[in-house]
């Protein structure tokens, strides 16, 4: 078994990767080794191996590894949509300002609040990290459907709503708690 990407996470990131349908799996481990050693050096069998799958759930899901790294591109360049939506929210008409958050990580402006939303539903992302870009042991990757999202609000606005590193996403809570960038988070159906 490939146990590069697993000794780093230990015998916990074993149980936690192991609870996930295969297809997550494959697209978590893809992503950790495609980012570790590049595109084509790793090899479909280190990636099945690593996911704790087999070739013919790969190719069940993806009908080759370009398949696969298509899959991969997709999800870093929706990842990076939704950090610029969210600075582009947080400083409308003003693009410098913009590229400024973003690059410099930079709190966004006070007393402007805004409502976004994603009727689509969004893509995974850490609830506690606003600038992460993969799970990791300790960020509190969450899942989230269509939603929409109350920004800039003063901080006792989000007081009345639950503010957990692992909330219920089916009920109203608070995204990146603590940090300049908190918002309340509401699903819709």
């Amino acid at each position: 078994m490939n146990t590069t990407l697993l000794n780093e996470n230990g015998k916990a990131g074993i149980a936690a990767l192991a609870s996930r349908p295969p297809r997550e799996r494959i697209l978590l481990v893809a992503r950790d080794l495609f980012y570790r050693h590049g595109l084509h050096p790793v090899s479909v069998e280190a990636i099945v191996d690593a996911a704790l799958t087999n070739k013919m759930t790969l190719y069940r899901h993806f009908k080759s590894k370009d398949d696969l790294i298509v899959a991969y591109v997709n999800q870093l360049a929706s990842e990076g949509d939704i950090v610029w939506e969210r600075i582009a929210a947080d400083s409308p008409g003003d693009p410098q300002k913009r590229l400024d958050a973003w690059v410099d990580h930079k709190a966004p402006p006070s007393g402007k609040v805004g409502l976004m939303y994603m009727l689509a539903g969004g893509t995974d992302g850490s609830n506690t990290d606003p600038y992460a870009v993969k799970p990791e042991p300790n960020n509190h990757w969450i899942k989230t459907g269509p939603h929409i999202m109350v920004v800039g609000g003063d901080a006792a606005f989000y007081d009345s709503y639950p503010k957990g590193a692992d909330p219920d996403t089916t009920q109203p809570y608070v995204m990146w708690a603590g940090t300049p960038y908190q918002h309340l988070m509401a699903p819709v159906r």
